[in-house]
């Protein structure tokens, strides 16, 4: 039987343990990245974490020791003890998790688009957009799955501002790729809208994997791009490390909204990227939310893929704030490797 005596004791104990817990947490959390577990969902300045950390404790345990004058008298032990500084441990994690909820990916929001066409392969579709001077080569852009479909708006409207028309994939009702079903759709978008091609295509997040292992299947793709790819299973981060991008809630559903493992291990997106040489190219993140770095990519840079890699940015912010420049550069880049192949300017490949 506990014996909590006296009282007030062992409440000073309990909230002093829970605001150290808890400030210790929020350095860790701010020092980690991990916004999902600091308080606001948005990281704290390191000087700002540390100053907390170092007031509480100084702070803490000069008012606990003021206020606390049966301190040194027969009281907590043992079993006391442990049961309080438990449940102060408790009360600082929960705390730095409910926190950080408003840590989360930005829902999808309403936005005008064309009527969908759809594919005879389980229930996916595209969209064509052709903006007013479009010409050339098509370029097909495979959304992340594991985003809001908005997220690709921004790449989207950079290939349109760029003068391509493109072709936006959907992955269906259920919002996600499906092996093999997925590996017909780059195909069969090219004979449709762009016969013999060339196209460029752009995979984000999981797609940018099967953007990479379509372009190894089908010379008619003049250049892949990936954005913040996995490039093989192993990548797939879990536990903690996802709440560099999300609250533990957001987490929870990320881990099994849909097999990705699976999916990534039967792409096997790494050895294509080293196959493509100069037609593949990367925009991967060292501190992606969702895959980690990927040691592939210094091989397939020795074999001639492109790369530009970053610090500091998330899967989302690689995704909606980086890429839509990137993609405009490769697209210049290769404008007149795909206008060789392709044919004049000017062209009309969406029907």
């Amino acid at each position: 039987m506990l014996y909590l005596y006296p009282a007030y004791v062992a409440w000073h104990y309990y909230l002093l343990v829970a605001a150290v817990a808890l400030a210790t947490m929020q350095t860790a959390a701010s020092a980690a990245g991990l916004r999902g577990l600091q308080i606001g969902g948005r990281l704290w300045p390191a000087s700002l974490a540390r100053s907390t950390l170092a007031i509480t404790i100084i702070g803490g345990v000069a008012l606990f020791v003021a206020t606390t004058p049966d301190l040194l008298s027969p009281g907590l032990a043992g079993t006391e003890l442990l049961v309080t500084f438990g449940a102060g441990v408790f009360t600082g994690a929960a705390l730095s998790l409910i926190g950080g909820m408003p840590c989360r990916p930005r829902r999808a929001t309403r936005f005008d688009q064309p009527a969908e066409h759809r594919l005879p392969i389980a229930d996916y579709g595209y969209r064509a957009l052709r903006p007013p001077n479009a010409g050339g080569p098509l370029v097909l852009v495979l959304p992340d799955p594991d985003l809001p479909g908005v997220a690709t708006l921004p790449v989207v409207s950079a290939i349109l501002d760029s003068g391509y028309t493109c072709a936006v994939v959907s992955w269906g009702r259920e919002g996600v790729p499906r092996y093999p079903d997925a590996m017909a759709v780059v195909p069969m978008l090219i004979s449709i809208q762009a016969g013999d091609g060339p196209v460029a295509v752009v995979g984000l997040g999981a797609s940018g994997d099967l953007a990479l292992r379509s372009a190894a299947d089908d010379e008619r793709i003049a250049l892949a791009m990936a954005v913040g790819p996995a490039l093989r299973p192993a990548n797939v981060l879990s536990g903690l490390l996802l709440l560099r991008e999300m609250n533990v809630a957001e987490a929870w559903r990320w881990q099994r909204k849909w097999h990705r493992q699976g999916f990534i291990a039967s792409l096997q997106a790494g050895e294509a990227l080293c196959r493509l040489g100069r037609r593949g190219a990367i925009l991967a993140s060292r501190h992606d939310g969702f895959y980690h770095w990927s040691e592939e990519c210094e091989s397939a840079a020795r074999a001639g893929a492109r790369m530009h890699i970053l610090d500091g940015e998330s899967h989302e912010g690689l995704v909606r704030g980086v890429a839509p420049a990137w993609v405009n550069d490769m697209l210049t880049a290769a404008r007149s490797d795909l206008v060789a192949i392709g044919g004049e300017p000017g062209a009309d490949p969406v029907g």
